[in-house]
């Protein structure tokens, strides 16, 4: 079993303290991308959603986060400074998670109670669907979420109804968009970032022109997300009249 004692050195992403508590709702997915999500708590009532990438494949963690299974820090998801998507103000606090190579879903509740399930994926953060939305014909009152319910393209969702009735549902993942950024440009080399979605490999690929050239993959230019943004510095031969290049997500 996962060990608490052992999380409570690992501080938490807002580096404002360590971990002092964790949500009972923890969700970890096994092989799709070998990512677990969990509910944080720290220090002066911080709290929030954070997510980390094992680092084997098979792994599985239940109830409480394990540095010893992760690669490197967690990354944040979401937190009580989160302003809510599609509705008011900062999340006030947070439900059950489930995380798969989509990313991470959560029940995230706003000031009044009501609930709401959203979805990360890179630095994007959607809401699917939460109390006042209408769904098959009825106003939805309460949603929840299980630790399974996120596949690679939908989220299965209960709701309650207003009036009484319950449903399970499942609700479509909107795409999320890769953004390519150019941080820095010079004679000799070329830094730009992408948006990604945590626990996917990016691969940048180039060629000399635009004919019928086949994109090749450029050397040393791989990396998996942790769940920020992944910036590229790639060396521009000056050889070469143009040079174009393109970011693939690895199958």
């Amino acid at each position: 079993m996962p060990s608490t004692s052992a999380a409570s050195s690992i501080f938490s992403p807002t580096r404002q303290g360590a971990f002092q508590s964790f949500g009972t709702q923890a969700a970890t997915v096994r092989v799709a991308r070998n990512t677990v999500a969990f509910v944080g708590g720290g220090a002066g009532g911080q709290r929030g959603i954070y997510g980390a990438t094992l680092r084997a494949p098979g792994i599985r963690a239940f109830g409480t986060y394990d540095e010893t299974l992760t690669s490197g820090l967690p990354y944040r998801i979401a937190d009580l400074t989160t302003p809510i998507p599609g509705g008011t103000g900062t999340f006030a606090d947070f439900g059950a998670v489930s995380a798969s190579d989509a990313g991470v879903a959560f029940v995230g509740l706003d000031s009044g109670g009501q609930t709401g399930v959203y979805h990360q994926a890179g630095d994007q953060l959607h809401r699917i669907v939460g109390a006042g939305d209408v769904v098959n014909g009825r106003t939805v009152a309460l949603v929840d979420l299980s630790a399974r319910g996120l596949s690679s393209t939908e989220v299965a969702v209960r709701v309650e109804y207003v009036g009484g009735g319950e449903a399970l549902v499942s609700m479509t993942l909107p795409q999320p968009v890769l953004r390519l950024s150019v941080s820095g440009f010079s004679g000799s080399g070329l830094t730009f970032s992408v948006t990604t979605i945590p626990g996917r490999t990016y691969q940048v690929e180039g060629r000399t022109g635009l004919e019928a050239e086949v994109w090749v993959d450029v050397p040393g230019a791989t990396q998996t997300s942790s769940g920020a943004a992944i910036e590229f510095n790639l060396p521009i031969d000056p050889a070469q009249p143009s040079q174009w290049y393109r970011v693939r997500l690895v199958p």
